[in-house]
């Protein structure tokens, strides 16, 4: 008998799946505001899936719900504002929270800029990302977004929106 059969075999046990959800659910997240545009069709969402993915050139992952309407806009090479959510922008957060067919302007009544790459450019958040898609990766109920980030800045002071989840098979 090995070592590892006199400890029980208990890395070969297949956790709960509750158990695993509690695991998932400790990864950290922040809370941004996703934007793009294709001809006069602008669109916004409000996700949390998102990670720096490299240095050089730099860039960032985007999980997104394959269900999100703002994904049917996307492909190689269009343009992505990526906005981060300080801990004082709760109302901010909530009039993109609700969500947006592609049939509403999601940016009536708010102010917006182009950067770089022509993305919806919120002025009022904490930071932005101005990005480039590169690729997309079918991920099951989700779609991996590597977007390379041409342009970014810090507006405001203070300190991003972040959380955890009860579950990490629930938003």
């Amino acid at each position: 008998m090995d070592e590892h059969e006199r400890r029980g075999n208990h890395l070969d046990k297949e956790p709960g799946r509750e158990s695993l959800g509690r695991a998932l659910g400790m990864i950290p997240s922040g809370i941004f505001i996703v934007t793009t545009a294709r001809d006069s069709v602008r669109a916004a969402y409000v996700g949390s899936w998102i990670q720096q993915a490299a240095f050089d050139p730099p860039s960032i992952t985007i999980a997104m719900n394959q269900k999100r309407p703002l994904l049917k806009l996307l492909e190689p090479g269009r343009s992505l504002g990526v906005h981060i959510l300080g801990r004082r922008q709760a109302p901010l957060y909530a009039r993109f929270e609700r969500g947006f067919s592609l049939d509403e302007d999601p940016f009536v009544g708010v102010e917006i800029d182009t950067v770089v790459t022509g993305a919806p450019i919120l002025r009022e958040a904490f930071a932005y990302l101005d990005c480039r898609v590169r690729t997309m990766v079918d991920a099951g109920d989700h779609m991996v977004i590597l977007a390379e980030v041409l342009a970014g800045a810090v507006r405001q002071p203070g300190e991003p929106m972040t959380y955890t989840r009860r579950s990490g098979f629930t938003y």
